[in-house]
C-alpha cells in the first residue's frame, strides 16, 4: 500500500529568522504559504508581483500595511487581499511582535473537484492531481527521473553559486530577501560538495566605481552615488558561510580581468559583467575541462541572475538542478516554467542523498 501524500509542519515564529518557509516545509507546489514575523518597528521591503495575489491573515500583533496613499491596520485575526500589482509594504508600529501567515497563488481555482465516498470501506483512489515528486512533493521524498536526456549524473556534478555575496544579506545595501536564509542550505551542499570532491563554482558580481562595468538598468544608480558590490569592498565578498576557509577574500583585479581565483581543491570563484554566469565569462571551459554533465544551482534572487544562468545552461545542454530551498526569490510559477525545460527541482536534503548515492 502507498504512502498517502501528507505532509507536516509547524509554526514557529520564536526562530531568529524573519521568514519560515512553510510552502518549501509542506512540499506546496500550487500556492505560496509562508510565516512572517516582524519585531517592533521592523518593516518589510515595498513590494509588489506580477502575477500572484496574497492573502495575509494576522496571528499576533497588529499589522500596518502601507499602500502608496493609505494605510490599513489590521488586528488578531484580521485579512486582506492584495492584488498582483498593488505596490505594498508590510509593517509593524506596534510595542509587541507581528506575526503574519502569507498566502499566494496566481493560477485559476478550480473550484469543487472532491469526489466522496459514505465509507471508509469503498476504497479506490482519489482524485487525480496530476501532481507529486515530479512536481516538488514533500521534502525528503525519493525521486527518480525516467527521461534519460536530462536526468541528473551526480557523479559528473559541480555546484553552482551565484551572487552570495555580503552585500546582499540582510542589512546589507542590496539586501535580498530570503538570501540570509537560504546560507544554511547552502552551506550543507557546499560542504558536500567538497566532501565528495565534486567541483563548486562561486560566481560573483564586482562593480567599478565609475559604472564602467555597470548593467545599462543600474548605471545611473552607481552614478548617483550608490556603492554595492564594489570592487575591494567587503561587501562584495562572499558570504562567510560558504568559504572552505574564513580568511580567504576574492582577488577583484584578477577576476575582472577575466581570471579564475581558486578557492581550494575544486572550487574556484569567476566574475561575471551581466546576468547569466556564462556570458562572457571562461565558465563553460572550466566545467568542460572537469568533465561536469549535471549542475546543481544555488544562490541570490532566482528571476535575475540565476534564472539568466539556468537557461544559458540549459541552450549548452548540461543537465540542471535547482536546490529550490538553496536559493532566494524562487515563486510558483518560476518552479513550473522551469520544470518545463528539463531543471529538476529538489530539496538540499533530496541533492544530498542523490550526491553521497553517487559518489559512495
Amino acid at each position: 500500500m502507498s504512502e498517502p501524500d501528507l505532509a507536516f509542519a509547524s509554526l514557529e515564529p520564536d526562530r531568529d529568522e524573519r521568514l519560515q518557509l512553510l510552502r518549501r516545509e509542506l512540499g506546496v507546489s500550487t500556492f505560496g504559504i509562508n510565516l512572517i514575523v516582524l519585531e517592533p518597528r521592523q518593516r518589510g521591503r515595498i513590494h509588489a508581483h506580477e502575477l500572484q495575489e496574497e492573502v495575509y491573515l494576522v496571528l499576533e500583533g497588529e499589522l500596518t500595511l502601507g499602500l502608496e496613499q493609505a494605510e490599513h491596520r489590521l488586528g488578531r485575526g484580521k485579512l486582506v487581499r492584495v492584488g498582483p500589482s498593488v505596490r505594498r509594504q508590510l509593517v509593524n508600529r506596534g510595542g509587541q511582535r507581528l506575526v503574519l501567515l502569507a498566502l499566494g497563488g496566481d493560477g485559476e481555482h478550480h473550484g469543487r473537484d472532491g469526489r466522496a465516498w459514505s465509507a471508509w470501506q469503498e476504497g479506490g483512489e482519489g482524485p487525480s492531481t496530476g501532481r507529486g515528486a515530479a512536481a516538488g512533493g514533500p521534502a525528503g521524498a525519493r525521486r527518480t527521473v525516467s527521461d534519460r536526456y536530462i536526468a541528473p549524473d551526480f557523479a559528473a556534478a559541480a555546484l553552482l553559486t551565484i551572487d552570495t555575496q555580503r552585500d546582499v544579506l540582510d542589512g546589507g545595501p542590496l539586501e535580498i530577501a530570503g538570501t540570509s536564509v537560504a546560507l544554511a542550505p547552502m552551506r550543507a551542499l557546499s560542504a558536500a560538495f567538497r566532501a565528495a570532491g565534486r567541483p563548486i563554482v562561486h560566481i560573483v558580481r564586482m562593480y567599478e566605481p565609475d559604472g564602467s562595468n555597470v548593467d545599462l538598468c543600474r548605471r545611473q544608480l552607481i552614478e548617483d552615488g550608490a556603492r554595492p558590490l564594489m570592487t575591494g569592498a567587503p561587501g562584495t565578498q562572499l558570504a562567510e558561510e560558504l568559504l572552505p576557509d574564513p580568511d580567504l577574500t576574492l582577488d577583484g583585479e584578477l577576476l575582472l580581468a577575466g581570471g579564475v581565483q581558486r578557492l581550494g581543491p575544486g572550487e574556484v570563484a569567476i566574475y561575471k559583467p551581466r546576468w547569466g554566469a556564462f556570458y562572457g565569462t571562461p565558465l563553460e571551459h572550466q566545467l568542460r575541462a572537469q568533465q561536469v554533465s549535471t549542475l546543481v544551482f544555488s544562490g541570490c534572487n532566482y528571476p535575475n541572475c540565476p534564472r539568466a544562468s539556468i537557461y544559458e545552461a540549459s541552450e549548452r545542454d548540461f543537465r540542471l538542478v535547482l536546490a529550490r530551498d538553496a536559493i532566494s526569490g524562487l515563486y510558483e510559477r518560476g518552479e513550473r516554467e522551469l520544470a518545463g525545460i528539463g531543471v529538476q527541482l529538489m530539496s538540499t536534503a533530496e541533492v544530498l542523498d542523490a550526491l553521497s548515492a553517487a559518489v559512495a
